[in-house]
């Protein structure tokens, strides 16, 4: 970290603070490259056992690391990330499923990415919420094989965490990081749900999930590019318009995240209706999270008005 820090001002890889952002000092950015060296690193331990994965995950570490520097065009980055995301079908060996299961596989996985990245706007968010979702696929016996990967994930997590997860961060993820941790969790949660046959495992996904999908429909209701930045996550108006700390928000939706995972991993998946109890969950969720948002913007006008 130290090293790419030299790296990354003598090129002047850095964040400049601007209408969108929520944090206000000059910052450098891609300290995620830690996390491609975590995983190369893996790779080699286990004799680069998933070589379609490895190719998906160097290309699109490239992408993301190219893009970090040079602010790549939005058609370039989707052509890596659909290039990636096929190279990790292949490897699960899904193109033997029906072609709408793979088709659907195929966008969840480039969604997922997607997802991941637009969340990744405040300090210390993606590594609270990383170190959940690696916590729960670590207490999981099927996937016990990646535990190394999982561990060496989490001194990276540590690592990186270091130098973010402060009032005034250091260095931000980037893309080379965000979207690279994204890509290996939707690895992991890919063979999970082809080695159980539970798609309920999503619900590892679930805050980031709602958080977006509702947020586009949200742009798409008012007729807005979602393809354009914009500052309107629910965690975006509790920092930026509520005034709420970094660190706070974070932690809020590490321990909700924690909490549901708990609850699918004791409650649900043992109980013979957890698709129906599944479906409600996320229904459930779904609701509390559009009153909660409904709330938190009903202040901000009204305050505005008064």
């Amino acid at each position: 970290m130290l090293i790419y820090f030299k790296v990354a001002d003598r090129y002047n890889i850095v964040d400049e603070p601007n209408h969108r952002s929520s944090h206000f000092k000059r910052t450098i950015r891609g300290g995620g490259i830690i996390f491609p060296v975590a995983v190369i690193i893996w790779f080699a331990l286990v004799n680069f056992k998933y070589p379609f994965v490895f190719m998906g995950f160097i290309i699109i570490s490239i992408i993301s690391f190219l893009d970090d520097i040079y602010n790549l065009k939005q058609y370039q980055r989707l052509i890596g990330q659909m290039i990636s995301v096929y190279f990790l079908l292949l490897q699960a060996n899904c193109f033997i499923l029906p072609i709408w299961m793979w088709f659907l596989g195929f966008l969840f996985i480039l969604g997922w990415i997607n997802t991941f990245n637009f969340m990744d706007g405040i300090n210390g968010i993606t590594m609270f919420h990383t170190t959940i979702i690696l916590a729960s696929f670590y207490w999981l016996p099927n996937l016990l094989e990646f535990q190394q990967l999982i561990k060496l994930l989490g001194i990276a997590i540590l690592t990186f965490g270091f130098f973010n997860v402060r009032t005034n961060a250091i260095t931000f993820l980037g893309d080379v990081g965000s979207i690279t941790i994204a890509f290996i969790l939707g690895f992991l949660m890919l063979l999970l749900i082809v080695e159980t046959h539970r798609w309920e495992y999503i619900i590892f996904f679930s805050v980031y999930g709602i958080d977006s999908v509702l947020t586009i429909c949200q742009r798409i209701f008012f007729q807005e590019n979602i393809f354009l930045p914009h500052r309107k996550h629910l965690y975006q108006y509790l920092v930026n318009e509520k005034q709420w700390s970094h660190l706070v928000v974070s932690a809020i939706f590490a321990v909700l995240q924690a909490f549901i995972n708990l609850v699918l991993i004791l409650l649900i998946i043992p109980h013979p209706q957890s698709t129906i109890f599944s479906i409600s969950l996320l229904t459930v969720l779904g609701f509390i999270y559009l009153i909660l948002k409904y709330q938190v913007v009903y202040s901000l006008q009204k305050s505005t008005i008064f």
